[in-house]
């Protein structure tokens, strides 16, 4: 080439070696001399091409092994090919393909076998290739292992109950709640011995506000089927020692237990003993479950071969039981709130037979809430203290907690006591201690008002009868304006105090209405010595007191005296004191 101006040149090669740096430079040479242009580099390509993945679906699926399959192609370069797999997208573990590595420029089917798998459980899987190009995932799929999960049950349980001479000697603590698991569609008649009334009696619930226990009639609503139970008592133990099927499994692979509006007594379906928080986190719901060994108690544990009551607030059709509880996780607990509780026993022979809650918390509302939880019904010992709130249920006014939002001044929770035990019953009360230090504690009976300042006793415990009571909490002063806005249901009289006494004795009179009022005082001899009162008192709390004078002032001798007190003539208290001087 010749001229004054620049040129551009090439050169095309051909023949290199694939994946090599080469250098290179132009040189000019004429008659002149040579000159040599700068060093330059270049690195020819690799041979062949990225890996492609395709994930196909799974194959010999049992219930704890699979076999994964995927297809690659290697571009023409020695290829590693692995499935990633796991619970969740995450993945998380691996496994190297039979065929890996693999190489050439066509599709290669690859696979992988799995085993040591979790039954009834969903997996994610892909296949991964990876060449000297570089890596390629393919999609995500999944599979679910089989259910590993009995066509049959061996059941073996042994109910107890006492031996006693004639049905009229059981008690209604006697009875139990009980249930079977799976799904044996019997009747409960074949696992009693001896006749109906004599030797055993069966109930159910129906759910219905009232006449809700149904006694055992042989129909098809007494037959054990899935998650039903039963109110029971037998004479002697009940034992069950058979095989019965096992409770279907929806799609999803869990057990349902038919429910009904209210109140259900349930059962275990599964063989497995289980955790009800996971059963209320499965489930979306925050009702207790409530067991009964001759009282109520909320339980944590859901046992097979026993019954528990269990109130359906959210008006669910069935409740859900995964086949497999042990692999649900638990429900998160919930941050502790501020607040109080107080709890109130009834102890018949020293026996906690009933109880229930009263109390503030943080997030409380001041009508139900979540906090406020039905309390289940017997088959009527007799005996129960329960909050009537009608106003929250009319259907199942009958609540075992009542807890209301923080307050300043003066707060009160109102609670019935049923009493018909011919047993010394009295009323306990625990957790004193954690209302704030300042607040008085008040427990007035509704019937005449009596009140005890739960303060001053270190461990206190009252008779207690049947009726309506009021427990007051709040500051002093707000405390005892509360009381004076109560009035009595009815009249009585209590004991005169001091007695005997010797200046001044109290004669505590309740006035449930507008009424004439005579105290008088009498000798033995029937004379009367003084008239007290002699005239129209409004509704209250009263406290007369004669100071041993007689109508003309003077001080009356030591002996016995009678003091009556009567109200319009129609109601009449007749006691005896003793003064001295």
């Amino acid at each position: 080439m010749s001229g004054t101006t620049d040129v551009t040149v090439s050169a095309n090669l051909s023949e290199l070696s694939d994946n090599t740096e080469y250098h290179y430079r132009v040189v000019a040479t004429n008659s002149k001399g040579t000159t040599n242009g700068s060093d330059q580099s270049f690195t020819t390509l690799q041979a062949g091409s990225a890996p492609t993945a395709t994930t196909d679906a799974s194959t010999s699926i049992t219930i704890n092994s699979v076999t994964l399959n995927g297809t690659v192609n290697p571009g023409d370069l020695s290829t590693t090919v692995i499935f990633e797999y796991g619970t969740t997208d995450s993945y998380g573990s691996q496994i190297t393909a039979a065929e890996s590595p693999v190489s050439g420029m066509t599709d290669v089917s690859v696979s992988a076998s799995l085993t040591g798998l979790e039954d009834g459980t969903t997996y994610h899987y892909r296949v991964t290739a990876t060449n000297s190009i570089g890596t390629e995932y393919g999609s995500d799929q999944t599979f679910e292992t089989e259910v590993n999960y009995p066509t049959t049950y061996s059941l073996s349980t042994t109910q107890s109950f006492p031996t006693k001479a004639s049905a009229e000697d059981y008690l209604a603590t006697d009875y139990r709640l009980f249930g079977l698991p799976g799904n044996s569609n019997e009747l409960i008649r074949s696992h009693l011995s001896g006749n109906q009334g004599e030797n055993w009696e069966v109930y159910l619930d129906n759910g219905e506000a009232s006449n809700y226990l149904v006694k055992y009639d042989g129909g098809n609503n007494f037959r054990l089927s899935t998650g039903k139970g039963f109110w029971m008592i037998h004479k002697g133990n009940v034992g069950v020692n058979k095989s019965v099927s096992t409770a279907v499994l929806n799609s999803n692979n869990e057990v349902e237990i038919p429910l009904q509006d209210g109140w259900n007594i349930i059962t275990n379906p599964l063989n497995v003993a289980m955790d009800w928080d996971v059963i209320k986190t499965y489930n979306q719901i925050t009702e207790p479950i409530w067991k009964y060994e001759g009282s109520f108690s909320q339980s944590t544990d859901f046992q097979p071969y026993k019954g528990y009551y269990f109130y359906n607030s959210g008006n669910l059709s069935v409740l859900k039981f995964y086949y497999k509880p042990a692999s649900l996780a638990k429900s998160v607990a919930e941050n502790a709130e501020s607040g109080w509780q107080i709890t109130l026993q009834l102890l018949e022979n020293g026996i906690r037979r009933d109880n229930i809650e009263l109390g503030v918390r943080e997030s409380a509302e001041s009508g139900a809430d979540r906090f406020d939880l039905h309390k289940p019904r017997d088959v009527g010992s007799g005996l129960g203290i329960y909050c009537h709130r009608p106003d929250w249920n009319r259907d199942f006014p009958v609540f075992y907690s009542d807890y209301k939002p923080e307050f300043i001044e003066v707060e009160s929770w109102e609670f019935t006591v049923k009493n018909d035990s011919d047993s010394p019953v009295r009323l306990a009360v625990e957790g004193i201690e954690t209302v704030p230090a300042e607040f008085d504690i008040r427990l007035i009976r509704r019937n005449d008002l009596k009140t005890v300042d739960l303060r001053s006793e270190h461990n206190p415990k009252y008779t207690a009868g049947s009726g309506t009571y009021f427990l007051a909490v709040g500051k002093t002063v707000q405390v005892n304006r509360y009381v004076k806005t109560l009035t009595p249901l009815q009249f009585s009289v209590d004991k005169c105090y001091p007695n005997p006494f010797n200046m001044t004795m109290n004669i505590p009179v309740w006035v449930s209405e507008e009424q004439t009022l005579k105290i008088g005082i009498y000798d033995l001899l029937g004379t009367r010595v003084r008239q007290l009162v002699n005239g129209p008192v409004q509704p209250g709390v009263y406290s007369f007191q004669w100071n041993g004078l007689n109508e003309q002032g003077r001080t009356v001798p030591t002996g016995i005296y009678i003091v009556t007190v009567s109200a319009d003539a129609a109601q009449k208290s007749v006691q005896k004191v003793v003064l001295i001087k």
